[in-house]
């Protein structure tokens, strides 16, 4: 695939198809591109290579960036255009069954993203090639063009922004960006962390009763918290009034409290909250890519 080309003909922000080697197909799908504002004239296309072979097909993104035009071209008349084209490759997920990752998994089928997955295990986490990348040997980590993005909260707000069509952060304003930041660090920084005496964080106690106390407190803590968040589903079908990168999180640690044997009888709107997201056709599909049984 060249790294350059030159085309002519087109009409600014109408669709059409080029004319690209055989098995390739390239299509103009956006106005200008968002993640570059620098780029004054850049353009996102989306190049999809077919596959004969194996039957599917594989979408990536390029960018366009118009080059050398008049003030009438810019705006938008039917003139011979020069692009440089930039290549794109698809965000690749690093995440483990069951972890927190999974909640940017779901981002990311949500968002229609073109991304690909790889499911770790704890040796894989360990491995030199995984740590050079995310010395903390943990999921989830985001990678593409060769930079790397790690902790859950900082992967779904960049995901709510990176997708802004996807509408994942609300309308757009700063109110409703700074609510779906407020749950995104509820769940990240209370009801997260409150579940580390579950997942072993007191083995180094070396004192049984010392451990299932911290277990117990745990509980009697996360009850509380789940207690406030059904208060907040009252009238609501997601954390933020509309869906947001924060609602696949709290389906996360609703997970984890189910496998723990964290009391949830009782709270009604966390339960239509999950069964919700249980049948997403998103999360089926996340689930199943990362071999978790629908608990």
């Amino acid at each position: 695939w060249p790294r350059s080309f030159r085309t002519a003909g087109w009409t600014l922000g109408a669709e059409r198809n080029w004319v690209l080697p055989p098995g390739q197909r390239q299509q103009i799908v956006s106005g200008p591109h968002r993640h570059h504002p620098s780029w004054r004239d850049a353009y996102q296309v989306a190049i999809i290579d077919d596959l004969p072979s194996s039957g599917c097909k594989r979408r990536s993104l390029a960018l366009f960036e118009r080059r050398g035009l008049s003030k009438t071209d810019r705006q938008g008349s039917l003139h011979p255009l020069y692009f440089s084209l930039h290549l794109e490759n698809p965000m690749k997920l690093y995440t483990k069954p069951g972890a927190c990752s999974l909640a940017d998994h779901i981002v990311l089928r949500w968002a229609g993203a073109d991304f690909e997955l790889q499911v770790m295990d704890a040796a894989a986490l360990k491995s030199p090639e995984y740590l050079a990348l995310n010395p903390a040997g943990t999921v989830p980590a985001l990678e593409q063009n060769g930079w790397v993005l790690t902790q859950n909260a900082a992967i779904l707000g960049y995901l709510a922004d990176r997708f802004p069509e996807a509408a994942l952060a609300g309308d757009g304003s700063a109110e409703a960006r700074a609510e779906t930041a407020r749950w995104i660090a509820f769940l990240n920084a209370d009801l997260h962390t409150a579940f580390h005496p579950l997942f072993g964080s007191t083995h180094y106690l070396e004192d049984e009763a010392a451990i299932e106390r911290s277990k117990r407190q745990a509980r009697t803590r996360l009850r509380a918290l789940f207690e406030r968040v059904d208060a907040r589903l009252e009238g609501r079908d997601w954390l933020t009034g509309a869906r947001s990168v924060a609602d696949p999180y709290l389906f996360v640690t609703l997970r984890w409290a189910r496998a723990t044997r964290v009391d949830l009888s009782g709270l009604h709107h966390l339960r239509r909250f999950f069964e919700r997201m249980r049948a997403d056709p998103a999360v089926v599909a996340a689930m199943e890519a990362e071999g978790l049984a629908r608990q």
